[in-house]
């Protein structure tokens, strides 16, 4: 009885190790056509869009092993010079104004005139970058943008006498499905000779593509701060 226990117990083992092995197999081939599916999918929206001419310049344009369901992209991005669509459109500048605005929200009731100049978000800063700043629109609502380059920032340190907050935008980053935009609020001065630029806030905007409106859009606003 005990040699026909035991052989029952193997084979029973070994069907279960074989029917486990399939389902593996199975789910591995099945894992292995969705990775290629999204890879598709992927690059078939980010080519839409750069051939819209809302993500130009692309200088990396790959697959990394940090990500294993998504190619790492890398871009700077700004309207094509065609002007075929409108600048509002611009990815970097849709991440400007939620920022601002969501600043706003968070920060606007609080005086901070003790670090510096009071900073008015219907009038905001910007850090110029001929990659990222290039053709962005200087207006959205009721609400002007500034573009500074560091001889501007200087200037301005020693016509104010205070610091003051200036933000800068960061390159675009791919995060899996979304694409991530940071921007950093920073407090100018002049000391010395030297310019200071002393790090204040941040925020962190998720973009995600819409099929339906065939557009990116702002799906999340994290700010964070020192």
């Amino acid at each position: 009885m005990g040699m026909r226990a035991r052989d029952r117990f193997r084979k029973t083992f070994r069907h279960a190790v074989v029917a486990l092995i399939a389902v593996a197999i199975v789910w591995g081939a099945f894992a292995c056509v969705e990775l290629e599916r999204n890879k598709q999918e992927e690059y078939k929206v980010y080519s839409a869009y750069l051939s819209e001419g809302l993500l130009t310049d692309a200088y990396d344009w790959s697959t990394h092993a940090q990500s294993a369901t998504a190619p790492v992209v890398t871009t700077t991005a700004y309207p094509a010079e065609t002007g075929a669509f409108p600048k509002e459109e611009n990815l970097y500048f849709k991440a400007l104004s939620a920022s601002i605005i969501e600043m706003e929200k968070s920060y606007g009731h609080l005086d901070l005139s003790y670090l510096g100049v009071r900073t008015d978000y219907h009038h905001m800063l910007v850090e110029q970058d001929p990659t990222i700043t290039k053709d962005l629109p200087e207006q959205f609502g009721d609400r002007r943008v500034e573009y500074l380059d560091t001889q501007d920032v200087v200037a301005k340190c020693k016509q104010m006498r205070k610091p003051f907050s200036i933000l800068k935008i960061f390159p675009i980053e791919n995060d899996g499905p979304r694409l991530k935009i940071t921007i950093n609020v920073y407090w100018a001065s002049y000391k010395k000779g030297h310019l200071e630029l002393a790090l204040s806030d941040w925020s962190e905007v998720e973009l995600h593509y819409s099929c339906e409106k065939r557009s990116f859009l702002v799906s999340n606003v994290k700010l964070g701060g020192v």
